[in-house]
């Protein structure tokens, strides 16, 4: 029997452990890594947005959030319309980090898929979006399982 969680979990570890060890030598940890990105990538994003997007609960959000300023990777302002919420904005620190983490990502990209052929990482890389997607729907963006 083909276990496909089991080869995604297996998957998972080994980059996890690979971005952990890589991370760590730019200041920064695994968990980090997606906030700091999604900042970047979206200044001045609200908190909750952020969360959503990354698929993380508000309590691990605002934890990272938190160790994310004490490094002065981000800055964290109220929003001017809504006083209960967050917008969040990258340091220079953090601009400066960026193509430092790309670099990580293309490498263990590069890494997991360099016995592939051309073809055959791009029907990869298409299929994972895929069983993504589906994934995503069929058992809940949030890791909920479906209603029935």
């Amino acid at each position: 029997m083909n276990d496909v969680t089991l080869d995604i979990y297996i998957i998972s570890r080994l980059t996890h452990a690979y971005y952990a060890r890589e991370l760590a030598k730019l200041g920064i940890t695994m968990a980090q890594f997606p906030f700091i990105m999604g900042i970047i990538e979206n200044d001045g994003i609200s908190q909750d947005k952020l969360a959503k997007q990354l698929r993380m609960g508000k309590s691990t959000t605002t934890a990272v959030i938190k160790q994310l300023e004490e490094k002065k990777l981000i800055v964290r302002e109220v929003d001017a319309a809504d006083r209960r919420s967050f917008r969040l904005h990258a340091a220079d620190s953090a601009h400066a980090l960026k193509k430092e983490i790309e670099a990580v990502v293309e490498q263990c990209n590069m890494l997991i898929t360099s016995d592939l052929d051309g073809n055959s990482c791009g029907e990869f890389c298409n299929l994972l979006a895929e069983v993504r997607c589906c994934t995503e729907k069929k058992i809940g963006s949030s890791g909920n399982w479906p209603d029935k």
